[in-house]
């Protein structure tokens, strides 16, 4: 089933319904999602279809919400909207109490003095995860095989159609960098070519594919050399 179907199934007002009245797990988005789809004994790959599909409709609702003043927070055990902090007030979230930061910010700035200095990798981390969803190409790669990986935790691997170094070339890299070094440009890349700033969102999907890919390829290297 493609994801445009999954799509035209899930019951966005419902969904909207839930996440505005409470903050809720992933298992009861799906249910109240999906209401005529059993998802019990449901084969992987079939499940991580709903998964994706429903991820994909949280963050266009994020970007819908922001639109009216407020904030979805996407997460598979705690998702909710809230309203965002008023004028002057950090808008940094907090996953743990979840809720906004609120102290006074300096003229200009979205967040405190704190938080400005904790937003790189959490920001980074956060735009790039909220792309892979929003990403089709993703939800067109999945099979049996990959699936068992997604629902373990290793889907960052379908994030490039190419191999390391294209990946690498793909960021503006030679190949020998670190994960922290990746991490700052793939940030660089994103405040310029963002689609929320105007930026053209194929460009910035590949970007967002081949970051994946090298982070992963650093993170499963580091774990081999540590054991």
């Amino acid at each position: 089933m493609t994801l445009e179907n999954l799509l035209t199934q899930l019951d966005t007002d419902a969904l909207k319904d839930l996440i505005e009245t409470e903050t809720v797990y992933e298992s009861k988005m799906l249910k109240t999602s999906f209401s005529d789809i059993s998802i019990t004994g449901m084969p992987a790959v079939e499940l991580y279809r709903l998964h994706f599909a429903l991820f994909h409709k949280l963050y266009k609702l994020q970007n819908e919400y922001a639109e009216i003043g407020k904030y979805l927070h996407v997460h598979f055990m705690r998702t909710g909207v809230f309203d965002y902090p008023g004028k002057g007030q950090c808008a940094y979230f907090h996953d743990e109490t979840m809720s906004f930061c609120g102290e006074a910010v300096a003229d200009g700035s979205e967040h405190c003095a704190l938080h400005n200095e904790l937003l790189g990798d959490t920001a980074v981390e956060s735009i790039s995860l909220k792309y892979f969803y929003l990403d089709g190409k993703n939800y067109d790669r999945l099979n049996s095989v990959t699936a068992e990986s997604l629902l373990s935790g290793a889907w960052e691997i379908l994030s490039s159609e190419n191999n390391l170094d294209d990946s690498y070339r793909t960021l503006g890299l030679y190949g020998h960098e670190n994960s922290r070094t990746v991490k700052t440009r793939f940030h660089e890349l994103c405040k310029k070519h963002h689609p929320d700033q105007g930026g053209n969102v194929e460009k910035f999907m590949n970007i967002n594919r081949a970051y994946r890919f090298v982070i992963k390829w650093l993170e499963d290297s580091a774990q081999l050399s540590d054991n």
